[in-house]
């Protein structure tokens, strides 16, 4: 995984929402920046953050956009976009939304 953090120009978060976050898989990734955050904070790279939540809530979200606001923060990344696809928790549910279209456009604009 670490030489392929190294090379990207842009690292696209994505995760369904957990008890107020990231799941558990994203979380270990996160983590393992730790390692080699010195070398990842060399070179300026775009983020976006695509997630989605069976609640309608914007707060019960939230927790989760301020966690990746903070790492990219450390990090000295670019946040690029910010896609919630909000009560939605099945694939079936976002596949009858705009958020897949969304979801183009934002990869397309980069």
């Amino acid at each position: 995984m670490y030489p392929k953090l190294l090379e990207s120009d842009c690292i696209v978060f994505v995760t369904p929402l957990y008890y107020f976050g990231m799941n558990g898989q994203m979380k270990t990734v996160n983590d393992r920046f730790y390692a080699i955050n010195s070398l990842l904070k060399e070179k300026a790279r775009k983020t976006i953050l695509i997630a989605s939540a069976g609640d309608d809530q914007d707060w019960v979200i939230q927790p989760l956009v301020d966690h990746y606001k903070t790492i990219i923060k450390y990090m000295q990344w670019e946040d690029v976009g910010i896609l919630l696809a909000m009560d939605c928790a099945t694939k079936s549910a976002i596949l009858k939304t705009e958020y897949p279209e969304q979801a183009f456009k934002l990869g397309n604009s980069l």
